[in-house]
């Protein structure tokens, strides 16, 4: 019997380790390293080819190693309040690239693995209160930078994420909730990517201690549209991905009461 055309016999090690120090009773400053593996999914790494129109065709990748991740970070938590600094680096992370057949005039977009990405995050989570209003908020500044031998590496420019979870308790049975995410403009080597502004927002009225009913609506300015820049392959690329995720949604959850002390022992 001859060889397997593909062969993925390989051996890893994960190592993981995290240290606490406690400074003082609301301080608490945590470090940590751990190295992780993403292997490629069932439809990435089939051999199914899609046609999209005559000059266009979706392929997956036989071929597609596994990501290994890495991340060495540093948290401070001072009470509910949290910073985090956090450095990444990844081998053979899998992103979009592209072929042209000149004999063909055909494109061809398929998964690939690029040869590396590294990147720092700065990482600030602040709950807040105050009176009828809770709300927790994230903000994170983020550099990276993935690269590959094929592309046309940009330089790469700070960006940021920011998430807001906001709950108005207007009364003991009635509550109204806004939750906003979003993100800068990116430069990350390779892709140049457009800002995004996402907003739900849901309500929820108890009715008799029993029935909860909850009426949301998602990404209300239809604002989950994703803009890809880059050149792989002498090729450049422009690819615009539709997010449409809206929808009006009603939820019922009902409570039957406590369920009764269990009596199991070991």
């Amino acid at each position: 019997a001859g060889s397997p055309l593909i062969n993925k016999n390989y051996t890893y090690l994960f190592p993981k380790a995290n240290i606490d120090l406690p400074i003082d009773s609301v301080k608490t400053l945590s470090m940590s390293y751990s190295r992780n593996i993403v292997r490629p999914n069932y439809s990435d790494a089939s051999s199914i080819t899609t046609f999209v129109n005559p000059f266009l065709e979706f392929a997956r990748n036989t071929n597609l190693n596994p990501t290994l991740t890495n991340e060495l970070a540093a948290n401070l938590q001072i009470n509910q309040v949290s910073l985090r600094l956090s450095y990444y680096w990844y081998n053979n992370p899998v992103y979009y690239s592209f072929i042209f057949d000149d004999t063909k005039n055909l494109l061809t977009m398929f998964p690939d693995n690029f040869n590396k990405e590294s990147g720092v995050n700065l990482n600030l989570t602040v709950p807040l209160k105050f009176g009828l209003w809770s709300s927790t908020n994230t903000l994170t500044g983020t550099i990276n930078k993935i690269q590959d031998p094929a592309a046309v590496i940009r330089s790469s420019k700070p960006s940021l994420y920011y998430y807001s979870d906001n709950s108005f308790e207007l009364s003991d049975d009635f509550s109204f909730f806004v939750q906003g995410w979003g993100l800068t403009q990116r430069n990350e080597g390779i892709f140049k990517r457009n800002p995004i502004f996402v907003m739900n927002l849901a309500v929820t009225k108890k009715i008799r201690k029993k029935l909860d009913c909850t009426l949301s609506f998602n990404d209300i300015f239809k604002a989950m549209n994703f803009t890809d820049k880059f050149t792989i392959n002498n090729i450049n690329t422009v690819g615009t991905y539709y997010g449409d995720v809206r929808e009006i949604a009603l939820s019922l959850k009902y409570s039957f009461g406590h369920i009764k002390n269990s009596t199991y022992k070991e």
